[in-house]
């Protein structure tokens, strides 16, 4: 904590010395896989433009181990989903991602609709945990009840493959789920209700208050967009 106060107080005094002057320096950020898939690769790009004396170096991970990371100092901020539970943390949203229950024929016969018994008798794939889609998931675990099959993966393109291979059913993001269900290999799956949206937030430290900090989140916050093409399974 001594050594970040330093650290913190240099860079403040840098900052104040060189008002005016573009960012420069080391930027080390985290974000989820579906920001790496989706919008990251602009906002790079349009940062690298903007501060061509600023290196970014970005980490994907799940969110409680970005937020942890972020709180240690070994990051500078985290774009992940949901608040921060941490005194020391501040969040400021900056977009929503949105979500589809799917499945392949294979795994849900002829279902339109997501209920519980569906639930039971077919393997829900999800990411672990960790991850900010678990609080999508919860009352539909709750409505499940005891006996639910599970398969947990890290990774969103394995989760798609899984699905696509019949190993059961999950969510998806809406663009992938919708992609996939006009070229006719996963159904998209109705609802009561929907999946709620997911709401993602600009993580950084309270005492942070580098010009690094505030320009940063500008910018994510014009980049966001969970909508923008990716790279499909």
């Amino acid at each position: 904590p001594q050594a970040r106060d330093l650290l913190d107080a240099a860079e403040r005094l840098r900052a104040g010395m060189a008002a005016g002057q573009a960012l420069a320096g080391r930027c080390r950020f985290g974000v989820g896989e579906l920001s790496a898939l989706t919008w990251l690769p602009g906002l790079i790009a349009r940062v690298r433009q903007a501060y061509p004396g600023l290196v970014l170096e970005p980490q994907v991970d799940v969110g409680q181990v970005l937020e942890r990371k972020v709180a240690d100092g070994e990051l500078d901020f985290a774009v992940i989903a949901g608040r921060s539970t941490r005194a020391g943390m501040a969040a400021v949203p900056v977009g929503e991602a949105h979500f589809l229950w799917v499945g392949a024929a294979s795994a849900v016969g002829a279902a339109q609709r997501l209920t519980p018994a569906l639930l039971r008798q077919t393997p829900l794939v999800t990411l672990p945990d960790s991850a900010g889609t678990s609080r999508l998931l919860q009352p539909w675990l709750d409505a499940a009840g005891p006996g639910l099959q599970r398969l947990s993966c890290n990774n969103w393109g394995a989760i798609a493959g899984l699905l696509l291979e019949g190993a059961g059913l999950g969510l998806l993001p809406a663009p992938w789920a919708q992609a996939l269900a006009r070229q006719g290999e996963l159904r998209i799956l109705a609802s009561d209700p929907a999946p709620a949206p997911l709401s993602y937030a600009f993580h950084y430290r309270r005492d942070d208050v580098r010009a690094l900090i505030g320009a940063l989140r500008e910018r994510v916050r014009q980049a966001v967009d969970f909508s923008a093409p990716c790279r499909l399974p």
